[in-house]
Order: structure tokens, then sequence, then C-alpha cells
């Protein structure tokens, strides 16, 4: 669909009073921060925290709400990236068991009717806004973008003014380093024949960690390779897991049993493992849990010192990455760890530096005392001190920042929930180099039927295009 880009042909007056309105409202902004609802944005690369405009533009944000309440999100790609411009998402969902990921493989996901535009807020850098089809102001339905930059003087004047209806509070760092990425247009150099050129909104997608092929092979993507919204939900104590996957936790919600539910203390979380068994963190109660989330961390089990420390133990649980807040300089904080009912670790491995040896690794965090691990039962208590081993930043700062894992005897994998993660074998399940090469190869025998045909065929399926911000 062709994009439409209108000029602004306002008045003086008309300009001067824009300008004074969004001046205002700026200082409002500024002066009543986190009164919105607030949700948390949880992708491939990181996590975003998120503050929505419920006043400023309450039918945006209602509609949004519907799809982030419905977890129509969770599981769509980031589709569009144009730096120094926008990052735009909401729109599309990959499945391979449904074809390959130009064709019936991708999909858009459904949508409810469309939102009257409630222009009023300046698209700057970091406010977040919904997209919309060329031409018709009141057209936007999932689809949204992240402003990377001040677009106010093109995007506030174009097709009745994009409707902003909320800001990153925290993570810009993160939609930056998406924005980073490596588009899918970058690895088809023949624009003539490339999968992603002339596609919209392929083209502009943004993909890790490509297998570098010459052009006349058929590149295929996989899910691995997109950005993707692995959840985006309400996170009303602010310990960045949504509120929903906290109340789907143990005890209807409250896994410490301590009679309130997790989603209503920041000191508490619930978050469900690499094998989707649910585990509870807990600090102290003046103490802010954030940046939870766990993930396989195969890159750090192989940079473990040293690596014999591994043997005989499983890691089924991935990589637990947390902040603990409201520490103070050079406080104390002990973080409790509540692994599922009838499992018990025998150690716990952090990631990163410490005083002996500045370079990231994987070490034994036993307990010294003063800092390190303790078990008991199915608990793991973590003892640390600002700044000192264990706080992986190793500054006196206030904040404990730290990645790690428990782990299990080796005989536990497989059985009672123990099983399903990582163990010090990483070589098995994986296709070599040399058999993705066969694979690519083979694909590439159907390339020129499949090239010759892909436009017509991708409206066959039912893809459409919805049309973005013109830069």
């Amino acid at each position: 669909m062709k994009k439409y880009a209108l000029t602004y042909k306002g008045e003086v007056m008309r300009k001067t009073f824009l300008a004074a309105f969004f001046l205002i409202t700026s200082f409002v902004m500024s002066t009543s921060a986190t009164s919105g609802t607030m949700l948390h944005l949880k992708t491939d690369l990181g996590g975003v925290d998120i503050e929505l405009f419920d006043t400023l533009a309450p039918e945006t944000v209602a509609n949004f709400l519907n799809y982030v309440n419905a977890g129509d999100y969770d599981g769509t790609f980031i589709h569009r990236s144009d730096p120094g411009f926008v990052l735009q998402m909401g729109g599309y969902i990959f499945d391979p068991a449904q074809g390959d990921f130009f064709a019936e493989g991708t999909s858009h996901i459904p949508e409810d009717p469309p939102v009257m535009n409630e222009f009023g807020m300046s698209n700057v850098r970091g406010t977040i806004a919904m997209a919309k089809l060329g031409g018709d102001p009141n057209s936007a339905t999932s689809e949204f973008f992240f402003n990377l930059a001040d677009n106010s003087e093109n995007l506030d004047n174009q097709n009745g003014g994009f409707t902003v209806f909320a800001q990153v509070i925290s993570g810009l760092d993160v939609i930056d380093a998406i924005a980073g990425e490596q588009r899918c247009s970058s690895y088809f150099i023949d624009t003539d024949d490339g999968q992603c050129d002339g596609i919209i909104p392929f083209d502009n997608t943004p993909l890790l960690d490509m297998i570098a092929l010459p052009t006349e092979f058929l590149n295929a993507v996989a899910p691995q390779n997109l950005v993707k919204i692995i959840s985006i939900g309400i996170d009303n104590d602010g310990d960045s897991v949504i509120d929903r996957v906290e109340d789907d936790g143990p005890n209807g919600g409250d896994g410490n049993s301590d009679g309130i539910a997790d989603s209503a203390q920041s000191h508490v979380a619930s978050l469900p493992d690499i094998r989707n068994s649910y585990i509870t963190v807990e600090a102290n109660p003046l103490q802010v849990l954030g940046s939870l989330g766990f993930d396989e961390g195969t890159d750090y089990l192989s940079q473990a010192d040293p690596l014999s420390s591994l043997n005989g133990l499983n890691f089924v649980y991935g990589f637990l990455s947390l902040d603990v807040t409201n520490v103070g300089v050079g406080g104390n904080a002990d973080i409790k760890i509540i692994l599922p009912k009838g499992e018990s670790a025998v150690k716990f491995f952090k990631f990163g530096p410490t005083l002996d040896n500045l370079v990231d690794h994987l070490y034994e965090f036993t307990f010294d005392g003063e800092t390190g691990a303790e078990f008991s039962g199915n608990e793991v208590i973590l003892h640390f001190v600002d700044g000192k081993r264990g706080d992986s930043d190793l500054m006196a700062n206030g904040v404990i920042a730290d990645p790690g894992t428990p782990a299990l005897r080796a005989k536990n994998s497989g059985s009672g929930g123990g099983g399903g993660g990582c163990s010090l074998s990483m070589e098995g399940g994986h296709i070599g180099q040399a058999g993705a090469w066969w694979f690519l190869l083979g694909m590439a025998c159907l390339y020129g039927g499949w090239r010759r045909y892909q436009k017509i065929f991708l409206c066959m399926v039912g893809l459409h295009f919805r049309d973005s911000p013109v830069s």
C-alpha cells in the first residue's frame, strides 16, 4: 500500500498555539511522571518499562490494553526498524510450522475495530504512538512504534498527527539496541532478487545472528533470528514481571505464602524459568526487585572458572537476572529464591567479574561468612554486600546486580520436574554447520520458482501491510 506524506500548511497562529500547547503538556508530564498505568515490555534483547497516558489519550490506551490483556502481542516480532526515526511492532507473528517466514508462516494478528485519532502529545524521543493507514487518521488498530528521535516536526503534522499514548520510563537503551541490529535487507545485496527488498515491512525487519551466505542461496529466517515481544502487560509493583504472570504463580499468586499477592509487592516476584516452572524471588520488604528474567545462559556455562566445577550438575532453571535497589551504599541484601516443591539445589553459580578476576566468568558462589549462597530444602539464600563479591557491577552504589543460577545434581535430570534444562553437555540436539549448508542448498533448488511468484503469493495468503509514519 502506498505511503502518503502530508505537508503541514498551518498558519502562524496555529503553529504558535501548538508550540505553547506542547510546552505546557510537556511540563505537566514532567511533574506527574508515573501517574498512568505502568506496563513492562519484555523482548529478546531486554525489558522496557512504559507509562500509559490514560487521561490524555483514553480511547487509544483502552484499545491498546485490549490487545495487551488478551496476550495478543506476546510472541509477535518487531517488524520495522528505521534507525534515527522509529521502531515499529505489534502486528506480525511467525510460526515456522505454518511455512516460510516470507510466505504463509507469517501472519498479522487479529485486529479490533480502528480507534479514533486522539492526537495531542508531541512525537518526541522516547514516546510511543499508534501506526495507521496513509490518508486515514482514524485507522489505528494494533501496530505501534517507539520514536527513536524527536519526530515532532514531521509526525505531529502528518495524517492528522500520530497519536502518542505512552512514554518510556526505563529501557530506552534496549529500544536503541534493537534499532542498531542489522535489518533484513542488509542480508540481501541483490535488490532485484532479495527476499526482503520490496516487501513491506520485512525489508526493515531487524534480524539477529543470520548466517552470511552468497545472495544466490535462499537465506532462511528462523524464530531465533527475530526480535520478539516475549510478553507485555501491566506491572503495578514495578518489579519487571507483569501482574498476570505473577498471578498465575504458586499458591494462587502468593509464591512466598505471606498472604499478599506477589503482584502487589515490589520486593517479591514469581516468574517462570526456562522450563515454565515457577521460581519465587524475595528481598527485604524495604528493598525493590527489578530487571528479573530467565535465559538459557549457554554462553555463561562455557566460561566457567574452573570448568571442572560443573561436573555432575544440571542447570535446569536457566540463568536468573535481577537487580535489587534501595540497598544503601555498601549495604547488605539477602535474597531468598524459592524453587518448586521437591527440588533442592546443591550449588549456586554467579556470572560476572570478581575482585581477583575482572573478566566476566562463571564462578561458584560459596558462602564465605559474608557473601555467598546457603541452601535449605527448596530454598536458596543469597547473601550480598553492595560492591563486593557477587555484586556484578562491583560498585558500592546502592544497587545489587545479579545474574546467576542454582544447580542441581545430574541425577535429578528428567525426574520430579528437575530435568529438561541445560546440562554440562552442550553439543547434542543442534544441527551442525555442514548440515545447515546442505539444508540451505536444498532449499535453493526451489529458489527461482518461489521468487517469481512471491508477491502474488503473499497477497493470496492474506498478509496485509499497515502504513507507518513516513520519515
